[in-house]
This record gives C-alpha cells, sequence and structure tokens, in this order.
C-alpha cells in the first residue's frame, strides 16, 4: 500500500540530522485536533524521561506553552568575525557546539547515555560572503590599471611549494675603485709642500748667515754681536796709610790677587763689553761706560784710608766690565779691609790677608790661600762657594760678620765667620791651624752634610750639626754655614 509522499505520518516520525539550521516559517493552518495532539507530543518529548514521567505520560497535562525557536544571528557572527580578522583574539576555552534547535532524543533510551559528537570546527570560507565589507567605490586611474597588470604579470609562489628551478648563481661584482683625486687637488697640495720647504730651508740658511756674519763681521751691523773694548790698565796708589779697599760692580767678574813683588802701589786692569749691532754703536757703548777709581766719601770709608773701585753702566745697554786689581802684600797691622760686591759674574779672591767681606747676587766665590780675620763674611744668592784657606781663630772680632758695624760690646773674645748660600753648595776646605773651632752648619730645605772629620751628622731632615769640628776640644771661634737648598762638604787639607 502506497502512502502520499506528504503525508502527515512522515513528517511526525521521520527524524533529521542535528547540524541542519532551520529557519522559523509561518505555521500551516491545521485542524486545532491535529495541531494540539503534536503540540502534545512535542511536550512530552521535551520533559525529563524518569520512571515517574514515562508512567504518566499518558496523562492530561496543561496546554503546551509555545516557545520561540533560537535563531541564528549573522550581524553579530559578522562584526565578531571582522574583529578577529583585525587584532586576533586570545586563546579561548574549548567549548561545545552550539545547537539552534531542541535536541530530540528517543523516548525509549532516556536511561541510556548518548555518544557525544566530536566538535566541529568552524569553516569560516563558508561566511565570507558576510564577513567581506562593502567597499566604496573608487576611481580607477591609469596607474591602479597598470599596478594591477604587474601584479598579473609577476609570478606567485605559493606557501609549502618548491621552484623547479634553481635560483640564479650570485654574479660576481668588479671591485669597486676609489674615486681617483682631482689633478688640481695633488697639484695644490704639491705647491704647497713645496713652499713650506722652501720656507724652512731659507729660515735656516738666514739664522746661519746671520750668526756667521755676526761673529766674523761685526761691524756690517747685522743683528747684534757681541764687542770687546781694548784691554785698560790704572794704576792704585795704595801706601801704608790705605787699609780699606771697596769695590762695586754692576755686571761683569771681579778677581782680587795678592803680588808680594809690589811694595807698595797695586794696579786695575778691566775689559768692557757690549752687544751691538755695529762697531760704532759699540764704540758709543763704550765711550758710556765709566769705570773710577777715586777716595772714599763716607763715614764708614774716609778719605784718608779708604779707595773706592766703581763701575757705571747706562741704562738700556748690555753691557759688562771684567775687573782685575792686583794688590800689594797685606801687613798683620794694621788690618786690611777688603769688600767687593757684584750683580751678576764670579768673584775670585787668591792670597789676600785680612778681613773679607764678598757679596754676589747670581754667580759664585772663590776665596783660595787667603788668611781671613774674625768677622770675614762670603755670601750669595744663586751660586757655589768655594773657601780654601785659613782661619784666624786667636784675634776676636771688631765688626759683625756680614754686616760691617762694629760689635756694641767691646769685651768679646769670641771670633766669627760666616759663609752663607742661598741655592748652591758650600765647600770649605781647612788645614790643622783651623780645625779649632766650633762648627754650626745648617740645611733649611733640602741637603746634605758630609765632612771627612770624624763628627757625627744627625739623620734628621734637613740636617744640621752643631758642635766642635774636633771632637773632645772645647774652640772658642765659631764657624757658621749656612745653605737653603744645596749641601754642605767639609774637607781636610
Amino acid at each position: 500500500m502506497s502512502r502520499d509522499k506528504h503525508s502527515p505520518q512522515d513528517d511526525e516520525n521521520r527524524q533529521e540530522p542535528e547540524d541542519i539550521i532551520r529557519f522559523q516559517a509561518p505555521p500551516r493552518s491545521q485542524p486545532q485536533r491535529r495541531r494540539s495532539a503534536r503540540d502534545e507530543k512535542l511536550r512530552r518529548l521535551r520533559q525529563p524521561s524518569s520512571p515517574r514521567d514515562r508512567d504518566d505520560r499518558y496523562r492530561e497535562t496543561d496546554q503546551p506553552v509555545a516557545r520561540t525557536r533560537q535563531t541564528r544571528n549573522f550581524r553579530e557572527e559578522e562584526e565578531r568575525e571582522r574583529s578577529y580578522r583585525q587584532t586576533p583574539p586570545p586563546p579561548e576555552p574549548r567549548q561545545e557546539p552550539r545547537n539552534t534547535r531542541p535536541v530530540r532524543e528517543d523516548m525509549y533510551r532516556d536511561s541510556e547515555p548518548r555518544p557525544q559528537r566530536p566538535p566541529r570546527e568552524r569553516d569560516y570560507m563558508d561566511e565570507r560572503y558576510y564577513m567581506d565589507t562593502p567597499r566604496g567605490r573608487e576611481i580607477d586611474t591609469e596607474a591602479d590599471r597598470y599596478a594591477d597588470y604587474e601584479a598579473y604579470r609577476r609570478p606567485v609562489r605559493r606557501s609549502g611549494t618548491r621552484s623547479s628551478s634553481p635560483p640564479p648563481a650570485p654574479v660576481a661584482r668588479p671591485p669597486q675603485r676609489r674615486a681617483r683625486r682631482s689633478v688640481w687637488s695633488t697639484l695644490l697640495i704639491g705647491v704647497l709642500g713645496g713652499i713650506v720647504t722652501i720656507a724652512l730651508v731659507v729660515a735656516t740658511g738666514w739664522f746661519f748667515l746671520v750668526r756667521t756674519l755676526q761673529t766674523s763681521f761685526p761691524g756690517l751691523g747685522i743683528g747684534t754681536s757681541k764687542f770687546t773694548d781694548a784691554q785698560h790698565t790704572v794704576p792704585l796708589n795704595i801706601t801704608s796709610s790705605i787699609t780699606q779697599l771697596q769695590v762695586i760692580n754692576s755686571t761683569g767678574n771681579i778677581t782680587i790677587s795678592d803680588n808680594s813683588a809690589l811694595p807698595t802701589g797695586g794696579s786695575l786692569t778691566y775689559i768692557k763689553k757690549t752687544q751691538a749691532s755695529s762697531s760704532s754703536n759699540a764704540a758709543s757703548d763704550f765711550a758710556r761706560i765709566q769705570v773710577q777709581v777715586q777716595p772714599g766719601n763716607s763715614v764708614a770709608c774716609p778719605s784718608t784710608r779708604c779707595l773706592i773701585v766703581s763701575v757705571s753702566l747706562p741704562a738700556n745697554t748690555a753691557g759688562s766690565v771684567d775687573l782685575n786689581i792686583v794688590l800689594p802684600p797685606q801687613n798683620p797691622t794694621p788690618q786690611f779691609v777688603l769688600n767687593a760686591q757684584t750683580q751678576q759674574g764670579k768673584l775670585l779672591v787668591q792670597g789676600f790677608s785680612g778681613l773679607l767681606t764678598l757679596t754676589n747676587n747670581l754667580g759664585d766665590i772663590d776665596v783660595r790661600g787667603s788668611l781671613l780675620d774674625s768677622g770675614s763674611c762670603l755670601q750669595t744668592v744663586k751660586g757655589n762657594i768655594t773657601f780654601a784657606g785659613t782661619l784666624a781663630t786667636a784675634t776676636p772680632p771688631t765688626i759683625n760678620p756680614c754686616q760691617g758695624n762694629p760689635i756694641a760690646t767691646t769685651n768679646s773674645t769670641q771670633p766669627w765667620y760666616s759663609i752663607k748660600d742661598g741655592t748652591g753648595n758650600i765647600d770649605v776646605s781647612l788645614n790643622s791651624l783651623s780645625a779649632n773651632i766650633m762648627l754650626d752648619a745648617t740645611i733649611f730645605n733640602q741637603g746634605k752634610i758630609s765632612s771627612e772629620y770624624p763628627i757625627t751628622i744627625p739623620s734628621a731632615k734637613p740636617p744640621s750639626y752643631l758642635g766642635p769640628l774636633l771632637p773632645g776640644t772645647q774652640p772658642t771661634a765659631q764657624l757658621l754655614l749656612t745653605v737653603d737648598t744645596g749641601n754642605i762638604t767639609l774637607h781636610k787639607v
């Protein structure tokens, strides 16, 4: 017996798959009785299947409540897919698939668990139509058409595929040459180097030429040269009444010696020196440099007993005068007093006997073979002092050492000798007649004291010593040696 294709019994018994999406359609017009039977059957399917419910499922129940069928909101899914494409969302926990329609359960298998189907991955490509947003109208330009054409011509390499032909081998590039320097720049560098070299050669040659001409031909007037005047000698009228000589020089050396062949008299020899551009200028300088010998003119140097030798240099004149004085032998009585000083040069005294006072600023002092009376003083600011002679320790001084003033107390019986140096060394050599002295040696800043006599120098820094030069003696004469920066050395003769 054949049944109609669209019979109501087939519609009621036919089961559809769960993943089929149904859209809500308007209900068909059916008789009231048929609709009530269908709704009752659907209500029984939705109710829980307990044993008690199975017994009462044919009982009369209330009127079934019409439920709204769940539908799919494609607009929300389009919004979510668009945001997913723009910013990938964080991974979400795996969820069970959602059903869009009520699940139909078998009314005879309520007590048995139903096997769950594995979740099906959503195919986003099926919804591409809903994800694509409508684009506005664009202006088609010629550049865009050519860009599409180029994109069409360019071969597209797909991921996961390998090209059939191997990649082309790298082409070896020729070595790049440095930019060649311009000919003009090279020429300019060569010219500048040549000019500098020629200037250095000319300057060196001119310097040596000028120096040679100044030395060989001082009268040409090239630069400045050293000129030396002729030697001049002047007699000194030293008699038995003259007991004092003062020598004053600003720049130059002073040499004083004793000649036993002269009973009286004496001599002065001087040489003038200057720096000038010509011989005429040098002669003019020589004429202005004055060397004079005249009697004393002060209380300390009276005219009846004192003689003065002085040198005067004009201002802004690079000149100097070297003095050489020869004296007759000095008698022990009356005492002969020699006072010599210079600002720059060397003081040399040989064979003198008497009271000696030498003062220098920049230069050395050298006293040899002399007999110094108590109260003698040797001092310089920068230079070395050397003494090798005899100290008269028997007679007390009449003046203060290095001051020239009379001693305040006339009953002083202690002889004094003073040697002072600022920056330099003091070297003293004493014979046996001069060893009986009290030594007072002091270095203020930096230096060393060394002696050939049996004395012990303290190890303090800076060093100093105060005591007899000969241990076990009680001397009365005192030798004062003072240095700011330098060494003190004592020798035996």
